[in-house]
C-alpha cells in the first residue's frame, strides 16, 4: 500500500497555486529567501514542506474568500459611486481576487509583505483589474460581513499602508467588528498599560519595514492589538506559521496511522491488492480528506 501524504500536500498546493494563475516556488527558491535557513533548519526532516506551506497559507491568506457578503459601508463612504462595482460583486458573492495587487501572484512574498492585512487584517482591493489604478478600497472581512473603510491613494513612498485613521474608522463606525481585538479599554480596565502610547503613522512604516509592528490606539483611548495576527521577524504571517504548524503535525499523524493500520484500511476498502494508495487532497476550504485511489473510497 501506497502512502505519501507529504508529496500529495506538494502536489495538491501547486495545484491550487496554479489554479489561481499564481507562480509555485521550488524548494530551492524558498529555501534561498529564508533568513532562518542555518543548518539546523535545513536538515528539519519537513523543512522544505513547511517552507512551502509558509508560502502557500501568506498567498491563501491574502486572497478575498469567494463567499456572498453582508456590505456595509463607513460614513466616509457614503455617496461614493467609485465603491459600486466593488461592493455589488463581494455582495453577489463574485470573486474580486483579480482585483488585488500583483504582488500577490509573487514567488518572493515575504520581500513584499502586506503590512496591512497582517498587522490590521485590513484589505486593499484596487479598482482596476490585475491590480492597477491610482485608488485603493479598503476592507475588513469578519465572518459573513465585509466593511468597506475608505479609499486612498497608491503611491509607494506615503504612508497609505499604516494611517491609523483606518482602524479609527472601523472603530468609529462599526466597533463591535473590532471589539475581539481590544487589547485595553479605559472605560472598563482601571489598570494602564505600561509604555503604551500612540505610534505615529510614520513610525509604524518604520516598524513594518522590519516585520515589527505596535498596538493602535484610537481617539478615545482604546488600544488594539494587532488584528492580522502580525509576522515574524522573517516576514511570515503568525496566522500561516501557526496553521503549518498543526497542518504538518495532523498530516504526520495521518500517514503514521495509515501505515500502522494497513490491513484495517485494506478491510475497509473490501479490497486485498498491493497496489492499494492512499492519496491526501485539499478540498475548497482547505481541509483535509483522504482518498482510496482505486476503489475512490473517501477515509475521513
Amino acid at each position: 500500500m501506497e502512502v505519501n501524504f507529504f508529496k500529495d500536500l506538494e502536489l495538491e498546493i501547486t495545484r491550487i497555486l496554479s489554479g489561481f494563475g499564481y507562480s509555485v516556488p521550488s524548494f530551492e527558491e524558498l529555501r534561498a529567501q529564508d533568513e532562518r535557513a542555518d543548518d539546523a533548519n535545513k536538515s528539519y526532516e519537513r523543512y522544505n514542506i513547511t517552507n512551502l506551506m509558509h508560502h502557500f497559507l501568506t498567498v491563501v491568506k491574502r486572497r478575498v474568500p469567494i463567499k456572498k457578503w453582508n456590505v456595509h459601508v463607513s460614513l466616509k463612504l457614503k455617496n461614493r459611486v467609485e465603491i459600486q462595482n466593488i461592493a455589488s460583486k463581494l455582495s453577489a458573492g463574485e470573486d474580486v481576487n483579480r482585483f488585488l495587487s500583483k504582488q500577490v501572484k509573487r514567488k518572493k512574498q515575504k520581500t513584499c509583505p502586506d503590512g496591512t492585512l497582517y498587522e490590521w487584517g485590513i484589505y486593499h482591493i484596487h479598482f482596476e483589474l490585475g491590480g492597477n489604478g491610482d485608488d485603493m478600497l479598503f476592507v475588513y472581512l469578519d465572518e459573513n460581513n465585509a466593511y468597506l473603510i475608505d479609499i486612498l491613494p497608491h503611491e509607494k513612498e506615503n504612508i497609505t499602508w499604516t494611517k491609523s485613521d483606518l482602524v479609527q474608522i472601523l472603530h468609529d463606525n462599526w466597533p463591535q467588528a473590532i471589539s475581539k481585538h481590544i487589547f485595553h479599554n479605559p472605560l472598563k480596565d482601571s489598570a494602564t498599560p505600561q509604555s503604551q502610547r500612540i505610534i505615529s503613522d510614520e513610525e509604524r512604516k518604520h516598524l513594518r519595514k522590519k516585520n515589527g509592528g505596535a498596538n493602535t490606539i484610537v481617539n478615545d483611548g482604546v488600544v488594539y492589538k494587532k488584528m492580522g495576527g502580525g509576522v515574524t521577524p522573517s516576514g511570515i504571517p503568525f496566522i500561516a506559521l501557526r496553521d503549518t504548524d498543526a497542518i504538518i503535525s495532523d498530516i504526520q499523524k495521518l500517514q503514521d496511522d495509515a501505515r500502522a493500520n494497513k490491513q484495517a484500511i485494506y478491510d475497509f476498502v473490501d479490497i486485498q491488492n498491493p497496489k492499494l494508495r492512499l492519496k491526501l487532497v485539499l478540498d475548497d476550504d482547505l481541509k483535509i480528506e483522504i482518498i482510496e485511489e482505486i476503489t475512490n473510497t473517501k477515509m475521513t
